[in-house]
């Protein structure tokens, strides 16, 4: 990637990208961003036409079975969106959750932004990112939508392992 291509990426995070080369002591390229933004690992999901992200640290498992998991979208009021029939379980502050989704993607490297003021606080989102494809995605608030949720303690005693790596 080029100086101009990291200079077009700063911008859109405004932020901005320099480029200092000095004979004989190699050549450095700053880039400074905002400290409002932030890069975390997540799994993205999908339920219905809506993608959201479940940060990594909250992540325990993605499993095909968990008979106490819960519709996403029914937790975030979704109303006619598919229940789906992927598990994803989440670690809350002092129980485990599993949620129903649509359809796994994989967990990759994303910018967190905050909420415009105009929007405020969100129950269970805590940002948003765009998605590699333009998409928007809402950033969950893991603990708190575990919390909401009825334990899953049949899901967290047999984990089907850490989720899909990118």
């Amino acid at each position: 990637m080029g100086l101009g291509s990291l200079s077009v990426v700063a911008q859109e995070l405004r932020g901005d990208a320099t480029l200092i080369s000095e004979p004989q002591r190699g050549t450095t390229v700053e880039l400074r961003l905002p400290l409002k933004l932030s890069l975390i690992r997540g799994l993205v999901v999908r339920v219905g036409a809506h993608h959201f992200v479940v940060p990594e640290e909250s992540l325990v498992s993605v499993k095909t079975d968990c008979p106490t998991a819960i519709p996403l979208a029914g937790v975030l009021g979704l109303e006619g969106a598919p229940a789906g029939k992927e598990v994803v379980v989440l670690r809350g502050r002092e129980s485990m959750a599993g949620v129903t989704v649509e359809h796994v993607d994989r967990v990759r490297e994303i910018v967190r932004r905050p909420l415009g003021a105009h929007v405020g606080r969100a129950r269970f989102v805590e940002g948003v990112t765009i998605l590699g494809d333009g998409q928007p995605a809402l950033i969950l608030d893991a603990r708190e939508l575990a919390e909401a949720c009825p334990p899953a303690l049949p899901c967290a005693g047999s984990l089907a392992g850490p989720a899909p790596e990118a």
